[in-house]
């Protein structure tokens, strides 16, 4: 039964959905594997389904591309269903053993593979230029908290793309006011700063350009390049003096960088 539900499942999907985009030349496929297509986990009934679902996957990848249908998977780790819960409940499942395995301190719930799989959705519509579809799946998605400042940010670029300027201006202003203390929450939020002041530069709105190159922060991986910016900005506005200030700080960085030595 459970190679029936896991496997033959995802293979009559896969082809109901596939004959009807073989003659429109477009679509996309997501398959749902898991950690345990990768991993030789004790699941014995389980582990082999989920194996033979990833090569399925690059089968039909190879299959359908030539007319012109995108196939990916998501492999989440274990999912805290409540299945899994009652059986975490019932002393069935051992919850270190089950983290041990899980690179975060928690495990995602259904809504959370959910939201990763419709974020995936809109990246295909974006690699296929059909940015107005795309902006339409992440407008849906800007309340996930699995992808916080993603798709804050991936909405402004489907939005200039799809060239609704001032709304992308509007919505990359919010990607770049995100909250979060991850890493990562907060690249996306420096990057979000950085790109609308370079549209703001381009828009001769040199004050708003500023005050988001001032929102980067110092140590990040967008802090010389904003400096640097920020200074041209001000420049711009013909407001000498406060270009000296990034440029300053700046120029005092690794001689080796590109934008320290224009600083120079």
């Amino acid at each position: 039964r459970m190679w029936k539900v896991n496997y033959n499942g995802t293979v009559h999907a896969c082809q109901s959905f596939a004959r009807k985009m073989i003659p429109r030349k477009r679509g996309a496929i997501v398959t749902l594997g898991s950690i345990n297509s990768r991993m030789p986990l004790p699941l014995p009934a389980y582990n082999p389904g989920k194996a033979a679902v990833e090569r399925l996957t690059q089968l039909l990848a190879v299959e359908l591309g030539r007319h012109g249908i995108r196939v990916n998977s998501v492999g989440p780790t274990y999912v805290m269903t409540p299945p899994l819960k009652a059986k975490v409940a019932a002393g069935e499942r051992d919850m270190a053993k089950i983290m041990a395995v899980h690179a975060l301190p928690h495990l995602p719930v259904p809504d959370d593979i959910a939201d990763e799989i419709e974020f995936l959705r809109a990246n295909t519509y974006t690699g296929l230029g059909r940015h107005a579809e795309a902006a339409a799946v992440l407008e849906r998605l800007q309340n996930a908290e699995s992808l916080n400042g993603f798709a804050a940010y991936n909405l402004g670029i489907a939005m200039l793309e799809d060239e609704r300027r001032g709304d992308a201006l509007e919505q990359l202003d919010r990607a770049g006011q995100v909250t979060g203390t991850d890493e990562a929450v907060l690249a996306i939020r420096d990057k979000s700063n950085f790109v609308l002041g370079t549209l703001l530069v381009e828009d001769q709105q040199f004050e708003r350009a500023k005050e988001s190159f001032d929102r980067v922060r110092l140590d990040g991986p967008f802090s010389n390049s904003a400096l640097l910016a920020s200074g041209w900005a001000a420049t711009a506005g013909e407001d000498y003096e406060r270009a000296v200030v990034p440029w300053t700080l700046l120029a005092a960085r690794d001689g080796t960088d590109a934008a320290a030595q224009e600083a120079r």
